[in-house]
């Protein structure tokens, strides 16, 4: 039987250079929450800064998740609240949807650039719930918005590093097209298959295809 070879979340940030982007895909029998904050626990510990995109109160549900672990809450998080009710961290900016998706788009990319800017760290923007937004689009504007998207991913800031928490049952909705279309567009793929492990699928470091990071914080 194959051996899976194993690397701790530490050891990953490095291979995170400026201007990188991944997907990290859970179901719904998996726990989000759980490598979430303790992903948020080993950037901030790593030195780096990091901006949250909360769709649709995503971010409330990982966190109940990651407190009925037991698990340490970092204060002082910065997000960008987009649609929802319930705040989570430090709230930098609330955006309303309206009918014209390009407009609520824009004016998300243009939030984050402008706290990258002002950020001499480096920083992980980690949008969670993204796909649910997705998902109440008509299949034009939807193909339009995951257009948008990959370039905002292509031509994002030279310091920023870009990580979706996407739900796959989800994201396999959005066919046709969409999934594609994203996931073309990143670096890295990987999946959660564990509350403390997640698995490369995708990676411009032939080393790290197939292995499982370990989050042991």
């Amino acid at each position: 039987m194959e051996t899976v070879q194993e690397i701790k979340i530490r050891d990953v940030l490095k291979f995170f250079v400026p201007r990188s982007s991944g997907i990290v895909f859970y179901d719904s029998k998996i726990h989000p929450g759980s490598i979430l904050f303790r992903f948020l626990k080993a950037l901030l510990s790593g030195g780096f800064s990091v901006l949250l995109l909360d769709y649709f109160d995503t971010l409330s549900l990982m966190k109940y998740q990651a407190e009925i672990l037991d698990l340490e809450i970092p204060e002082g998080l910065k997000v960008v609240k987009i649609g929802g009710e319930i705040e989570v961290g430090e709230i930098i900016e609330k955006i309303i949807f309206s009918e014209t998706y390009q407009i609520d788009l824009r004016k998300v990319c243009e939030t984050i650039n402008s706290v990258v800017a002002s950020e001499e760290k480096g920083v992980f923007v980690i949008p969670v719930g993204i796909e649910k937004y997705l998902a109440l689009l008509e299949l034009h504007e939807r193909i339009q918005a995951a257009l948008f998207l990959t370039k905002c991913v292509t031509l994002s800031h030279e310091n920023m590093r870009k990580v979706w928490f996407v739900n796959r049952e989800v994201w396999h909705e959005l066919r046709p097209f969409v999934p594609g279309f994203i996931e073309e567009s990143m670096l890295f793929i990987a999946e959660i298959i564990g509350q403390k492990r997640v698995r490369i699928k995708k990676t411009i470091y032939p080393e790290l295809l197939g292995v499982d990071v370990v989050f042991d914080l």
